[in-house]
């Protein structure tokens, strides 16, 4: 099949565009940046065009009227996303697509106040939030820590997000934040056991749903509100508590009426899963999914062309390392050396790496070289 993806350069694209071309899909690649992209010299990526930042719509369709068959039009970032979304109706006439029924459906939920606000509904456990204006006035009933992140994740990105141990310091961040990034969440800083990520593929504007695999990250750097610099996926039917939050993730997805790939985060505390946030897109580590036996941008393109089945998902435990980063875990302290390099002998998917597809590796090396 015929496949679009839109990316940056970033390990989340290269994932997309491995999983899609071991499947035997044709890749085309649009990206804002040619030079220094290691995504482009991926083996799988079998065209590449330059979008700008101008006639976007336009550009997007004549790359699509190009292909010799309908084809699959995945994203990357919230912002593309975001894009595509808004436009949803004009192209979901010449390519397939992840979303709603109509424009903007899903935009609506990339406002954390309104998915925080549907999971609730929903059944989900939540930290508390409180939503700042641009007023900046803080509630009197906030208790600390408190991690602030942005309401909008295409306009606030991770910009905002700082976690403060008191009002003095929350006051002072939300002061130097511009206007633009506001309104932003104030969330309850829950001191996590660790973090969860539920992968999952929505069919038929959630008619069917297959998320069989989360990934459960043991390690961060150099944040630890990234993807994870060390970690493993678990197979959600062999977890109980897993189980019980995929149950919620259902509902909140058919409610919603939401096709495509998507990720669920939590943060589990003693025992008790806290519901964060959804990416209605591609997510970052979506490629342990593939490498654990279910490849989902795969299921989602077949899904255009005959039933699917949970049986085309054959699970099989992975270690993960990105080791550049994880590294610096030793050098401050984190952990041994002794004990790193067992838990790096002990991975069989290293982010970025590939012996069947070198070369992006070789360039994102270059890249760290350079700066």
């Amino acid at each position: 099949m015929n496949t679009i993806v839109w990316g940056e350069c970033h390990f989340n694209t290269l994932g997309l565009v491995q999983s899609l071309g071991k499947a035997g899909h044709r890749v085309t690649l649009l990206t804002d940046d040619i030079k220094g992209n290691f995504v482009c010299k991926s083996k799988y990526v079998k065209e590449i065009h330059l979008i700008q930042n101008y006639n976007i719509i336009d550009q997007i369709v004549s790359i699509i009227r190009l292909q010799t068959f309908k084809p699959f039009l995945f994203t990357c970032g919230d912002t593309q996303a975001s894009f595509i979304d808004s436009n949803y109706e004009t192209l979901s006439e010449i390519c397939y697509l992840e979303g709603g029924l109509r424009n903007n459906d899903i935009n609506y939920y990339r406002n954390k106040s309104n998915i925080l606000r549907l999971a609730s509904e929903v059944g989900f456990n939540l930290p508390q939030n409180w939503l700042i204006t641009i007023n900046r006035v803080l509630p009197g009933d906030i208790t600390f820590p408190v991690i602030v992140k942005a309401d909008n994740s295409v306009r606030g990105n991770k910009t905002p997000q700082l976690t403060c141990n008191n009002a003095k310091i929350l006051d002072r961040h939300l002061k130097q934040l511009g206007n633009e990034y506001f309104p932003v969440q104030v969330q309850e800083f829950i001191k996590k056991d660790y973090e969860i990520m539920i992968q999952g593929c929505s069919i038929g504007n959630g008619r069917q749903i297959i998320m069989p695999i989360a990934n459960r990250k043991i390690r961060h750097f150099p944040t630890i509100n990234d993807a994870g610099s060390y970690g493993h996926t678990v197979l959600v039917d062999g977890d109980q508590g897993l189980k019980l939050q995929c149950d919620l993730v259902l509902k909140l997805i058919k409610t919603i009426g939401y096709s495509g790939l998507f990720s669920v985060e939590f943060v589990v505390s003693r025992g008790k899963y806290y519901f964060l946030e959804v990416n209605f897109r591609n997510d970052g580590t979506s490629f342990l999914s593939t490498a654990s036996g279910c490849n989902l941008p795969h299921i989602l393109c077949q899904s255009t062309i005959s039933p699917i089945s949970n049986k085309d998902c054959k699970y099989k435990p992975v270690y993960y390392m990105n080791v550049i980063p994880d590294f610096q875990n030793i050098r401050n302290g984190r952990v041994n050396f002794f004990k790193w390099f067992a838990q790096f002998l002990k991975c069989n998917v290293y982010y970025y790496f590939s012996w069947h597809d070198i070369y992006p590796f070789l360039g994102y090396i270059k890249n760290k070289i350079i700066k």
